[in-house]
């Protein structure tokens, strides 16, 4: 059960002295103490094994003592993530108070903060606090230096008194409803300011605060998801300690300033209208670690002195308009994980090495040529669909034994010879079809597979030229008095009945063929579980699977002329596959995400 923690630090825990001696009321004391903190907390047996009656208070967990010339008194009480319900009034010898992560509800705990008169460092967020913030916030200790009230369901404008804190360092009040205007003018003021976050709220639309500027001090400065407007100031050029600045998720137009090329992490401009061409100096300084500039539209070609950026760890250039070539060298770059430059219009060959940190490469919907490397040892993801790619696959596969996710390597609209990886029906069958136009003659052998407990290593260690799909004929699954353009449709569509219902096209022992038994099923509406093969009936993945069983029935109707062209239907199946893929990458939208945005410098040192 959940208790509110009570008296949590009063000065009468004894001192070291009677501690040591273990005298009857200081002794006794010191288990009352204890025993009323574990009642507060969810599994305090596991969480708080070291809060023992019997053994030294400064000792336990979370918990910080004075220096010994004071008596061993608490000063301060860490005890995020133990499913706290409450906070009590006896904490008010405390400096620093770290509460963030647990069930703590109500309105802001007024009543047990504000006399805490030493309190330095406080921290609540990540709980679940609603409403105002008080509007005499200042009456909270003037000497606090951090205030953490993120991730809450604080709500209102935020008051003007929170500026009135003179020594603040820290001022985190990102993710929560905050509404209305924010007093940018006062915390303006906060001329010792460090870090700086007021993301994630539905602040009214309003131009990037000028008045940010003066915080001259800032090295952190988080304004995404806040409703910006208008361009990025030049006058922010001014803030040159900063280290990490983020205004992604905003309506930002006009151009990227030169200023912000100084900091070693930009992050500010993702999803919003930026436009134009990144700077010339984008990597003067040789020091960028993180270029972020996703669904923007910013054009024309990439600096020539990209590749001066050694020291790159993300490069996230997708969904814009840039062109031109390019640059090879960025591929060596040792520190380099991540390439995410998919839908621009950029040229260029993939070079025949590429780093072993590389594990993620997404570069479709562009003019790349060349063929696929066999040196990224490290590759997890690659995604190359719908460019000017050739040649073989790797013979080797196996030195990429650490892909999970190989659609990419398997590239629609793309002209590989040799080795294709059985599994994408959709590939197989273009391969196919353009072999057999070509009038090459395979040999080749096709196996049929539905899902197993297999991992991505598996696949690749089978990769062997055996497993090779050639341009042999169709079977025979339909019969027609006359010859048509629709048979392949007809003979895909059984393909598909073949893949979502694990049945074979031909049974023996059925009454019906595959096809007959699949429309009666769809005519009839039946129940997912009895058409979709048990292998693959995962319930996340529902609907695409009913969508590639629909296909199937209409590519094998009964009428020639009713069944859809292949085109349709390949259409059909990437734009299910982007949608699936869209989704999938809003959880990591921007790189200024809540988790990964604090992960970029410690808020809390």
């Amino acid at each position: 059960h959940q208790q509110p923690l009570a008296n949590t630090a009063r000065p009468s825990i004894p001192p070291a002295a009677a501690r040591r001696r273990g005298q009857g009321p200081a002794r006794h004391r010191r288990s009352q103490y204890a025993a009323r903190h574990q009642e507060g907390l969810g599994q305090p047996q596991q969480q708080l094994a070291s809060w023992d009656p019997a053994a030294d208070h400064c000792g336990w967990k979370g918990v910080t003592c004075a220096d010994q010339g004071t008596g061993g008194v608490v000063v301060e009480l860490s005890l995020p993530n133990l499913n706290l319900a409450g906070i009590g009034p006896g904490v008010c010898n405390l400096t620093r108070l770290d509460l963030s992560y647990n069930n703590l509800t109500g309105d802001f705990p007024a009543a047990a903060i504000f006399p805490c008169a030493q309190l330095r460092y406080l921290d609540l967020s990540n709980n679940n606090f609603f409403g105002p913030i008080p509007d005499d916030i200042d009456g909270i200790s003037p000497a606090m230096e951090h205030l953490n009230l993120s991730t809450n369901s604080f709500a209102g404008e935020v008051p003007v008194a929170v500026a009135w804190l003179p020594k603040l360092k820290s001022l985190l009040l990102d993710t929560n409803r905050f509404t209305g205007a924010y007093p940018a003018a006062e915390i303006s003021r906060l001329f010792g300011l460090e870090v700086l976050t007021l993301a994630n709220n539905s602040f009214s639309p309003a131009p990037v605060p000028l008045e940010f500027a003066k915080l001259t001090n800032l090295t952190y400065l988080w304004m995404s998801d806040m409703n910006l407007t208008g361009g990025i100031p030049e006058a922010f050029s001014a803030l040159t300690e900063l280290r990490t600045i983020a205004m992604s998720r905003n309506n930002l137009t006009g151009t990227i300033p030169a200023w912000v090329l100084q900091h070693k992490k930009i992050e500010l401009m993702c999803n919003n209208d930026l436009s134009g061409p990144l700077p010339e100096t984008l990597c003067a300084n040789g020091l960028l670690y993180d270029i972020v500039a996703f669904n923007n539209s910013f054009s024309g070609e990439l600096p020539a002195n990209l590749g001066d950026c050694v020291l790159l760890n993300n490069l996230m250039l997708y969904n814009n308009r840039f062109s031109g070539e390019f640059p090879e060298k960025i591929w060596s770059f040792p520190k380099l994980t991540t390439v995410m430059i998919q839908n621009n219009s950029f040229t260029g060959a993939l070079p025949a090495v590429i780093s072993f940190n590389i594990s993620r490469i997404e570069m479709g919907n562009n003019m790349f040529s060349g063929s696929v490397p066999a040196s990224a040892t490290g590759l997890q993801v690659f995604k190359a669909e719908n460019n000017r790619l050739d040649g073989e696959l790797p013979a080797d596969m196996s030195m990429l034994a650490n892909l999970t996710d190989f659609l990419g390597l398997i590239i629609l609209f793309s002209m590989f010879a040799g080795i294709v990886l059985v599994g994408s029906v959709v590939i197989a069958w273009l391969l196919f079809r353009r072999r057999r136009e070509n009038h090459q003659v395979i040999d080749w052998k096709m196996t049929a597979f539905t899902q197993l407990n297999f991992t991505e290593s598996d696949v690749v260690r089978n990769l062997r030229e055996e497993n090779v799909i050639g341009s042999g004929g169709s079977g025979k699954y339909g019969h027609m008095p006359k010859v048509n353009q629709k048979v392949d449709v007809y003979s895909f569509g059984v393909v598909l009945l073949e893949l979502t219902t694990g049945k074979v096209a031909n049974d023996s022992s059925a009454d019906l063929c595959l096809a007959e038994w699949a429309w009666q099923r769809y005519q009839k509406g039946a129940p997912f579980n009895d058409v979709v093969d048990e292998a693959i009936r995962i319930p996340a993945f529902l609907q695409d699977i009913l969508l590639v069983f629909t296909l199937g029935v209409i590519c094998t109707g009964e009428n020639p002329l009713e069944r859809p062209s292949m085109k349709e239907v390949l259409q059909q199946l990437i734009r299910c596959a982007r949608v699936a893929e869209e989704a999938a990458a809003y959880q990591m939208d921007c790189n200024g995400d809540l988790e990964a945005i604090k992960n970029g410098t410690d808020l809390r040192a």
